[in-house]
C-alpha cells in the first residue's frame, strides 16, 4: 500500500471513529460507558494525527527515487559472513544494481554478523544474530536495501526466500 493511501486510511478511519463517538456519546448513561466513550476519542484523534503527522513529512527531494525495502526472516542456522558475501553479489544482479565495490562482512562479537554491498545507487546491509540474541526464537536475518534506482521488491523477495530457505519470511517496503 502506498504511503498516501495509508496516510488517507488513517485520516478516514479517525474521523469515522470521532462521528461514531460523538454520536453514541448522548446516549450512553453509565460512567464505564462514557469512560469506554473517552477511549474511543482518543482513537480517533490518534488516527487523525498520525495520518496528518505523515503527510507533514515533506519530499524535499522529489526527482530523486528512493526506494527502501526491509526483509527479515528467521533462518535454521545464523548466517556467516561468507554466505552473506555470495548473496550480496547474486542480489546485485537479481535487482539489476551495478556494484562499486566487493561486499564486506564482519563478525560482531556474540551479537552475529554484519555485512553490506555498495552499489552505483546505495546499497544492502544484512545482519544475522544467532539465538542467544533472539532470546532462543530462532536465528534472525535482516536485509536493508535503500536504493536511488527502483527496482523489483517481489524479485528480492524471491531470491531471499530461495536463498536462505527461512522458516519464517517478512518484509515491508518503507
Amino acid at each position: 500500500m502506498k504511503n498516501e493511501t495509508k496516510k488517507d486510511i488513517d485520516i478516514m478511519i479517525g474521523f469515522v471513529v470521532l462521528i461514531l463517538g460523538f454520536s453514541l456519546s448522548g446516549k450512553l448513561q453509565d460512567q464505564t460507558a462514557k469512560i469506554f466513550m473517552i477511549f474511543v476519542w482518543l482513537a480517533g484523534l490518534y488516527f487523525i494525527i498520525s495520518g496528518f503527522l505523515e503527510l507533514a513529512q515533506e519530499n524535499i527531494s522529489p526527482f530523486l527515487t528512493r526506494q527502501r525495502l526491509i526483509i527479515e526472516a528467521v533462518t535454521d542456522h545464523c548466517v556467516l559472513p561468507e554466505e552473506f558475501k555470495d548473496y550480496l553479489v547474486k542480489l546485485s544482479g537479481v535487482v539489476g544494481m551495478k556494484v562499486l565495490s566487493e561486499p564486506f562482512a564482519y563478525p560482531a562479537d556474540d551479537m552475529g554478523y554484519g555485512g553490506w554491498i555498495h552499489w552505483v545507487t546505495s546499497g544492502t546491509h544484512i545482519y544475522s544474530y544467532p539465538k542467544s540474541v533472539t532470546r532462543g526464537y530462532g536465528h534472525l536475518l535482516t536485509v536493508d536495501t535503500y536504493t536511488c534506482k527502483a527496482f523489483d521488491i517481489k524479485k528480492a523477495i524471491d531470491f531471499t526466500k530461495e536463498y536462505f530457505s527461512p522458516e519464517i519470511i517478512t518484509w515491508r517496503e518503507v
